[in-house]
């Protein structure tokens, strides 16, 4: 064998589901650098964000999940030498201690390394190869862009929820969406095909029943949902949608910038920009190909990339990385 064979956990947590995976890493005896890594297990529990489950569910499905990962292995705690948490509900420093004290009922914190990280930071090494060093967009039902200089010195924009912002979010588009509609019955603006799929999705035969149905239930996936009817409208060469993703994407730009020269980046190597979250990384993704052509247009030394591994195997090679100080 070339190397040493060590054996490190990764964990990708959110609001409603949690993966974890167990890595075997083989390193270099002379220089400790990286040769290979194989996934020994993996798993999915519940969610595991305090914030939306409570402290105790989300002790008891965190715990479980990576007891699971160990046992799927057929592994011991005690060959652990680090785990890493990239989770949702976790910014604050007591957080992050919080969730220490609940993996030590499970590993030996002794021994064990444990680094607990914002889910942004498991998006952002699943497209560098579990390195620290870059610039994540994440555009789901929220939006945050987050960069790293080093592990020590961070920047981050918006991420402040849909009442406070996030422009270019899931929500976002879906509140804008239903505005549109509005509008158009109202005849206040021009037509836009925004509002039959809009009332076909919902089920809504004429725009006053969007009333009802928005606000009985004003859950952020629900009304994120809605985005899709956006982005099938500017498909179709819709003026109001193209409208839309051309305010999303100069968002998008304008947060990528604003990190970009708080952490003074792409001075010596171009920035790597990792695209992550359900409006980007599916298939032939409109926001994603107009923010490529908007991000070539700018001055910055940059390269933009999708996720090339599950950020839970990539968090495990981040925790590696830490051990080893790389």
């Amino acid at each position: 064998m070339e190397g040493v064979e060590e054996v490190y956990i990764g964990v990708d947590g959110g609001g409603t589901k949690t993966s974890v995976a167990v890595i075997s890493v083989e390193r270099s005896k002379r220089d400790r650098s990286l040769l290979a890594h194989t996934v020994l297990s993996s798993c999915t529990v519940g969610g595991t964000n305090q914030n939306s489950v409570g402290k105790q569910k989300a002790k008891e499905t965190l715990c479980d999940g990576v007891r699971s990962a160990i046992d799927l292995a057929g592994l011991s705690p005690t060959q652990v030498k680090g785990v890493c948490c990239c989770m949702s509900g976790v910014d604050r420093r007591e957080d992050k201690e919080l969730v220490k004290g609940w993996l030590a009922e499970v590993v030996d914190p002794e021994s064990t390394k444990l680094l607990i990280y914002s889910d942004a930071v498991g998006a952002l090494a699943s497209g560098t190869g579990g390195q620290l060093r870059g610039i994540v967009l994440i555009a789901g039902t929220g939006m945050i862009v987050m960069g790293f200089a080093d592990s020590e010195t961070r920047a981050r924009v918006s991420g402040w929820g849909p009442l406070m912002g996030d422009i270019g979010s899931g929500y976002w588009l879906g509140h804008m969406a239903l505005r549109a509609c509005a509008q158009a019955a109202d005849g206040a603006s021009g037509p836009t095909s925004i509002l039959p799929k809009v009332l076909a999705k919902v089920g809504a035969e004429v725009p006053e029943e969007l009333i009802p149905w928005t606000y009985q239930d004003t859950r952020w996936d629900r009304i994120a949902a809605l985005a899709q009817c956006v982005l099938e409208a500017v498909r179709e060469g819709d003026a109001v949608a193209s409208a839309l993703i051309e305010e999303a994407v100069s968002e998008y730009v304008k947060c990528i910038s604003t990190v970009y020269h708080r952490l003074h980046l792409g001075r010596e190597t171009p920035a790597t920009i990792v695209l992550s979250g359900g409006l980007l990384t599916h298939k032939n993704s409109v926001l994603a190909a107009e923010l490529q052509k908007a991000m070539a247009s700018t001055a910055l030394n940059h390269k933009i990339t999708l996720p090339t591994m599950p950020p839970e195997e990539a968090s495990a090679i981040l925790v590696y990385r830490a051990v080893h100080d790389m």
